[in-house]
């Protein structure tokens, strides 16, 4: 089987296919690995630059896509907590002469501390609990019911931004922290309203329910985060 590099849609070998993105292509253009899936650095360069492409591909090719996204997210978030968890160690330290961490108060502040782990476990909970309040939601109110597999294509394959936007506030906590707070909260807002908004027209939720489908996607998300960031952490 062969899938159109534009849009995703299976292609019938020798017949044109009228591709919705205005390309024309041969079912020869994304020939594919008969044993299943493989990463695409292309795709990947194409999902960042231009996300809602996601939407028109197939678990066929971009499986592993979304579990790079999904990964990507949770890793940049970690990242981002450990360079601010580092940058708050240094600023204790030095404020205190270096003095508090030696014995067992400084050990005990240091354990406080260390959230980063345990941060990169809510985030990659809260991706997994985002989509699927998503895909819940989605197939009950939606006229387009997806599967496990398409739903870790599509949406997981969004996360690459939220990833990239971790790394950027990474970075820029060993800078300047308050910016980097500001990237990684704006980062946070768009992955969720990104995410929300490809879930409301891939499920093709009807113009009546999209409210409904919007607000309780939004209110059951943060209540599982809450709960599950006070198990976490």
């Amino acid at each position: 089987m062969a899938y159109c590099t534009q849009c995703g849609q299976a292609l019938t070998e020798g017949a044109a296919h009228d591709c919705p993105n205005g390309q024309v292509a041969a079912a020869a253009a994304l020939p594919q690995k008969a044993g299943g899936v493989s990463v695409d650095p292309a795709r990947l360069v194409k999902l960042l630059k231009e996300p809602y492409s996601a939407l028109n591909g197939s678990p066929e090719r971009d499986l592993w896509h979304g579990v790079i996204g999904l990964a990507a997210s949770a890793i940049g978030f970690f990242l981002w907590a450990w360079a601010i968890q580092s940058k708050v160690m240094n600023a204790i330290a030095e404020a205190m002469g270096g003095l508090l961490f030696f014995g067992r108060v400084g050990d005990l502040l240091e354990d406080s501390l260390n959230i980063a782990p345990r941060l990169f476990v809510l985030g990659l909970l809260s991706v997994v609990i985002l989509l699927g309040v998503l895909t819940a939601l989605g197939n009950w109110k939606g006229r387009r019911k997806r599967a496990p597999a398409e739903v870790l294509s599509a949406l997981g394959s969004l996360q690459l931004i939220g990833g990239a936007g971790f790394l950027a506030g990474a970075v820029f906590a060993l800078i300047n922290v308050p910016l980097s707070l500001l990237i990684v909260g704006v980062s946070l807002l768009v992955s969720l309203l990104m995410t929300v908004s490809a879930a409301k027209q891939w499920f093709e939720i009807p113009a009546g329910s999209q409210f409904f489908y919007e607000a309780v996607s939004v209110g059951s998300y943060l209540i599982l985060v809450f709960l599950a960031a006070k198990m976490v952490l």
